[in-house]
């Protein structure tokens, strides 16, 4: 029974300390892609900027940052002939239970800062707001710094 236990004490830790990697990569990724964009696009495709994902304009091209299925994601858009593909996808495996992007502005085309809001699974009380993490990015505009 001390071996079972101790067993999946290990596991349980080594599970989290994974996902808190995760999420250190997905902050890390998230602040480099925003910092590299230009401006942040309405759309493209059919991948458009709303509360659950933003579509940013890099100079590789347009870049989704949101949910692929149930994981963080982070997907390069390709277009060939009018027709919009996926290109290379990162996923994050980091528990959460939603996000949402805010742009510091109501319009689009004025945005200068991102706000990643990442909603963490709950300990006990579905009240607890300790694993929520607030990732913000500056977008660099016009070759400006961020």
């Amino acid at each position: 029974v001390t071996f079972i236990n101790t067993t999946r004490i290990a596991s349980f830790s080594t599970e989290r300390v994974l996902r808190q990697q995760a999420l250190a990569r997905f902050s890390r990724d998230f602040v480099r892609t925003v910092h590299g964009a230009s401006r942040v696009l309405p759309n493209a495709g059919s991948a458009a900027t709303g509360e659950n994902q933003v579509v940013l304009d890099t100079p590789d091209g347009p870049v989704v940052v949101g949910v692929a299925g149930k994981v963080l994601a982070i997907w390069r858009l390709e277009s060939e002939n009018n027709t919009w593909s996926i290109g290379r996808i990162t996923t994050y495996p980091v528990a959460f239970t939603g996000i949402r992007f805010d742009l510091d502005t109501a319009n689009i085309a004025e945005a200068r800062r991102i706000t990643a809001h990442i909603a963490g699974p709950a300990r006990k009380d579905p009240e607890d707001k300790a694993n929520d993490r607030d990732i913000v990015a500056g977008l660099r505009v016009n070759g400006a710094a961020p």
